[in-house]
């Protein structure tokens, strides 16, 4: 090998990890192993240095060049004289996987056992030849290159994967199980001498260059290989003396002739390309077939071919690419034939018949040619493009005719095609009705030339649809020459394009009729079953006897009905789509609809009915929708069975109009209703406004809607009483404000809603306010006036505050979501009361201005952020069920006068309690780290009353009971902080001591107390009065009563202990005051009589307040 092509062949072996052992017969043992080694391992084969150990490797010696090697480079020796070894390895194991090449540069090598190829080893034959033996192919693949290697001999097995034959170089594979994937013949003079069968588990592919083919000798031998290719790229190949050739894939012949032979196999395709002809025998069973580049290919039985065929004659020049037919052509997918007038491409049919899926005569503007032809059918579709075809009375196709790119396609009286496609200046002939049965489009849209083009030799009678479509310079027609048309839906254009129906006999559409960007007038007898539709500037006159459910009048179309009955379901006026003149309809007669009049569009493109004095009845009335706009101009009475809306303009109802259920104002529409107009229901949505006139103009809901869109916001003008028997809903924000201004008329609904979802609303100027089931107020501030009635629930939500009257008295209510609701008087709320600040904002909260006594339940639920809280300001609490806290969440009850409750729960939540006689009947639950404190103040003697049998404290939950500091054991009443009353026959005392000793009830008291039963029914948690003691009676006279008053006076700010039967802490002052005067009138022994208690002087009050400053109270301790 020379110096320019070793690194090329080098590279080749290293890639394809190529080993290669050359085995020749004889030899002896071996003797020495050499190894050149490394990239200093360079020049002359026989140069002692090179080796290790020093000396040449002789005919008894192994020599290994880069064994185990982990140098950066390899050796590369060559040959300078006729050389026999032993035994060769090249680059058997090197780690790093270096090269190790040898160059035989023209002389013999000779290995008397054997030459192996390794990892990175590469042994060149270029311009030397191999002497006394064969080589043996054992891995992926073999490089010869040498023009001087005739003679050589390959033996492969099963693992080999690639044999390249390069130009002039010659091998001959003998004694083979197979080559497993390919072998490539390229270049000239190129030959492969096959000694034994060849079976490729890919491709054998022979290329060669002008005269000098690469050739394949079988020497009578079977080759099989995926794909065979006799020439490829347009090269020319050939496979000689052969014996039985199976190609699993596909067949190609290039620049010659092929004959597949009786035995010869083709599992999928046979190709002939590059003026390629291949000729199948009777046998030949291919799937499919092409002909290309002026390649041919002939046929001799019905069965040559089965599945798809393509006769292509584009890519390149020379005589153009042909199938002869020596039999019928059954095909189960397409034939397609295409080229064009410099490269024909045809079929020659020689009076056989063809059967494909789809015949394609010509494909993407190419043209084909089927000649001599039998009977043709197309199980599916047949196409003609540029040139022209004509379906003879035996020909059959079982869907679709197609003419595309100027070709001509014309119907014998017994073709029976579904459909039609007129394509790109095609045309069709029909010569009888049943030519076509299902739809039919003619298009002149992709392309220029004439416009494609339908015309009819007898009626046209379609199940599905005929569609005209094209432009000025491209047109589509369809020439009736008279005869009827019978089509699903007409589009006479279609998507803003043009069409046109010439000489028309009866049309019917038994779906819709669509005119676009043109005119057509419905005539006498013509029908249509469902729609008209007029687009694009297309204008559509109806006939007095056209009776359509539907119209469509858009993107500047426009219909005229001049009969009563023209138009029977519904209209759409749309201008939106596009600009120029406004699509309209044109009344003449009166217009009676059974769905619905829409009217939209905007100042560019505007929608408008003009009813020229005619009256229009129809379901929904819209007059603009979506924010668009539209209008009714000389109309006569309007009715709307259902609803009538407004957008983006104005319209006032007259006297005689009537809309049965609901009017709608949006966009910024205005809507004035008449007197006489009597509505169920109003929305005034985004922007619009309507405005009443009279009491009975609205009677069942109104929607003030001010969420969707900015602008002014949504208004209800009020000019009588508004009276609903269901909601008013007054929604929006700050930009988009939603009002009921009611210029002082009364208002009475279901629930009233003053915002909603978060929403804002306002009345303005309102008159009185009944809501006959709820009201709620949310983002804003609302105050029930004095006449104002809610029968039910009262709401607060989303931050909005409620006032009510002291005449208010509605049954619940609800403060949610940072609401808030301010009570004035005791019968404000009799019913539930739900505090709930779960959602978001600022903490809801009720705030007492009297007592609230509820016949059912107080819920007080909320956390962190988001608080719940009851200010009782003082005032009583009566209610069924008390819950401070709920699911998991926390509540606060605070500034708490008496409590009254059925049943009390606390949970996750510290519930305070300083009423002095609060009372729980049936039930007490601390749940979820929860503290019920019942703390004394002042001069308390009493706390909480429990009547039931019912006490949970679970978890970590405590009853706190907090005595007051003057708690004293010299007493006269009972001092108690918790007491419970017994169960029949017993007492509590096992069962409070239990708790105390579980630490779920804690005592906080500056003195001992106790557990007793008092012999009155209940346990208590205090202490018994001492009978001999009594508080107050500061003189010792045995009588609590004025005298005690001086002594208290004559000691204020005297030390603790100056005053017997003192029970208070601290100098003397208020508490024992209070002690004085809430025992006035007591004795030892029964009073006779009780005196009023007398009132300290003026200087009295002064000294009290001096010795106040300088009190001190004691620290409770807890104590049992």
């Amino acid at each position: 090998m020379n110096a320019q092509s070793l690194p090329a062949a080098a590279r080749f072996t290293r890639l394809l990890g190529l080993i290669v052992s050359v085995t020749f017969v004889g030899g002896s043992a071996k003797a020495t192993n050499f190894v050149a080694s490394g990239a200093t391992a360079v020049g002359d084969f026989s140069n002692p240095l090179v080796w290790s150990p020093n000396g040449v490797p002789g005919p008894n010696d192994t020599a290994l060049l880069n064994d185990n090697s982990l140098e950066a480079g390899g050796p590369s020796l060559n040959l300078t004289a006729n050389t026999t070894v032993q035994q060769l390895t090249l680059g058997a194991t090197n780690p790093l996987g270096k090269s190790a090449r040898l160059d035989l540069n023209g002389f013999n090598l000779v290995a008397s056992g054997s030459i192996t190829l390794g990892l990175g080893g590469g042994l060149s034959f270029l311009d030397g030849r191999s002497a006394g033996g064969s080589p043996h192919l054992e891995t992926p693949s073999l490089l010869i290159s040498g023009v001087k290697n005739d003679g050589f001999k390959l033996f492969t097995n099963d693992r080999a994967t690639n044999l390249t034959v390069q130009s002039g170089a010659r091998a001959t594979v003998t004694d083979s199980q197979n080559v497993s994937t390919s072998v490539l013949l390229a270049g000239e003079a190129t030959m492969l001498t096959l000694e034994t069968p060849l079976t490729l588990g890919a491709d054998l592919l022979i290329r060669g260059t002008g005269a000098n083919e690469a050739i394949v000798d079988a020497q009578g031998h079977a080759i099989t290989a995926r794909h065979i290719r006799i020439g490829q790229f347009g090269s020319a190949g050939d496979i000689q003396n052969d014996g039985v050739i199976h190609a699993t894939l596909d067949l190609e012949v290039s620049r010659g002739t092929f004959t597949l032979d009786a035995n010869d196999v083709v599992d999928r395709g046979v190709v002939a390309t590059n003026e390629g002809v291949l000729t199948l025998d009777a046998a030949t069973a291919s799937l499919d077939a092409s002909a290309l580049s002026g390649g041919r290919i002939n046929t001799v039985a019905t069965g040559n071919l089965s599945r798809s065929v393509l006769v292509d004659g584009f890519p390149n020049g020379g005589q153009g690419s042909l199938l002869d037919l020596g039999a019928d052509l059954s095909l189960t997918e397409d034939l397609v034939i295409r080229g064009n007038q410099a490269n024909q491409a045809v079929v020659d049919a020689h009076g056989f018949d063809i059967v494909a899926r789809d015949i394609r005569i010509g494909q993407f503007g190419s043209a084909g040619t089927i000649q001599n032809d039998g009977v043709i059918h197309a199980t599916r579709d047949l196409e003609v493009s540029r040139g022209t075809f004509t379906l003879d009375a035996n020909d059959v196709v079982d869907r679709g005719v197609m003419a595309t790119n100027e070709g001509v396609m014309t119907l014998d009286a017994a073709t029976a095609a579904i459909d039609a496609s007129v394509f790109s200046g095609g045309r069709i002939n029909t010569v009888a009705t049943g030519n076509l049965s299902r739809s039919v489009l003619v298009d002149g849209f992709p392309n220029g030339g004439q416009g494609s083009r339908l015309d009819l030799g007898a009626d046209l009678a379609l199940s599905d649809d005929l569609v005209i479509r094209g432009n000025q310079a491209n047109q589509a027609v369809v020439d009736a020459h008279g005869f009827d048309i019978v089509a699903r839906d007409i589009r006479i254009g279609q998507f803003g394009s043009a069409g046109m129906i010439q000489n028309d006999g009866v049309i019917h559409a038994t779906g819709d009729l669509e005119v676009s960007r043109g005119m057509f007038t419905l005539d006498a007898n013509d029908v249509v079953d469902r729609g008209v539709v007029a687009s694009s500037e297309g204008v559509l006159s109806l006939d007095a006897s056209t009776a359509a459910l539907d119209a469509s009048a858009l993107s500047g179309g426009r219909i005229n009905t001049v009969a009563t009955g023209n138009l029977s379901r519904s209209v759409l006026v749309d201008g939106f789509p596009a600009g120029g003149q406004g699509s309209r309809l044109d009344l003449g007669a009166d217009l009676a609809l059974t769905e619905d009049l829409v009217i939209r569009g905007n100042q560019a493109s505007q929608a408008v009915v003009d009813a020229h004095g005619f009256d229009i009845v129809a379901r929904s009335i819209r007059i603009g929708q979506f924010g668009s706009a539209g209008d009714i101009q000389n109309d006569g009475v309007i009715h709307a069975t259902l609803d009538l809306e407004v957008s983006r303009g104005m319209f006032t109802l007259d006297a005689n109009d009537v809309v049965d259920r609901g009017v709608v104002a949006t966009n910024e529409g205005v809507l004035t209703l008449d007197a006489a107009t009597a509505s169920l229901d109003a929305s005034a949505l985004s922007g619009g406004r309507i405005n009443t006139v009279a009491t009975g103009n609205l009677s069942r809901s109104v929607l003030v809607d001010g969420f969707p869109n900015g602008g002014q916001g949504s208004l209800l003008d009020l000019g009588a009483d508004l009276a609903l028997t269901e909601d008013l809903v007054i929604r929006g924000n700050q930009a988009s404000q939603a009002v009921v201004d009611a210029h002082g008329f009364d208002i009475v609904a279901r629930s009233i809603r003053i915002g909603q979802f978060g929403s804002a609303g306002d009345i303005q100027n309102d008159g009185v306010i009944h809501a006959t089931l709820d009201l709620e107020v949310s983002r804003g501030a609302f105050t029930l006036d004095a006449n104002d009635v809610v029968e039910r629930t009262v709401v607060a939500s989303s931050e909005g505050v409620l006032t009510l009257d002291a005449a208010t008295a509605a049954l619940d209510a609800s403060v949610a979501s940072g609401g808030r609701i301010n009570t004035v008087a005791t019968g404000n709320l009799s019913r539930t009361v739900l505090v709930d600040g779960f959602t978001s904002g600022q903490g809801s909260r009720l705030d007492l201005g009297a007592d609230l006594t509820l016949s059912v339940d107080l819920t007080i639920r909320g956390s962190g952020a988001n608080a719940a809280v009851v200010d009782s300001h003082g005032h009583d609490i009566t209610a069924r069920n008390v819950s401070v806290g709920q699911f998991n969440s926390s509540g606060a009850l605070l500034n708490d006068g008496l409590l009254r409750a059925d049943r009390l729960f606390v949970e996750r939540s510290t519930l305070t309690l300083t009423g002095g006689d609060d009372v729980v009947q049936a039930e007490i639950d601390l749940r979820t780290a929860a503290t019920l404190a019942v703390t004394q103040g002042g001069d308390e003697e009493k706390g909480l009353t429990f009547n039931g049998a019912t006490l949970d404290i679970l978890d970590t939950s405590v009853l706190s009971l907090n005595f007051d500091a003057n708690t004293s054991p010299a007493q006269l009443e009972l001092d108690f902080a918790f007491r419970w009353k017994n169960p029949v026959g017993g007492d509590r005392i096992a069962a409070i001591n239990s708790l105390v000793s579980a630490g779920r009830i804690v005592i906080n008291s500056p003195v001992q107390t106790v557990v007793f039963d008092n012999d009155d029914g209940y346990t208590y948690v205090g202490l018994t009065p001492d009978p001999a003691i009594l508080a107050g009676d500061y003189n010792g006279d045995g009588a609590v009563d004025a005298a005690d008053y001086t002594v208290w006076r004559d000691n204020l700010g005297m030390p603790e202990g100056t005053l017997i039967n003192d029970i208070s802490v601290g100098p003397v002052g208020e508490a024992q005051y209070l002690v004085w005067k809430n025992r006035f009138g007591n004795t030892l022994t029964p009073a006779v009589g009780a005196t009023a208690v007398p009132e300290p002087s003026v200087a009295t009050l002064c000294l009290l307040l001096l010795a106040l400053s300088a009190s001190r109270r004691r620290q409770p301790t807890e104590c049992f």
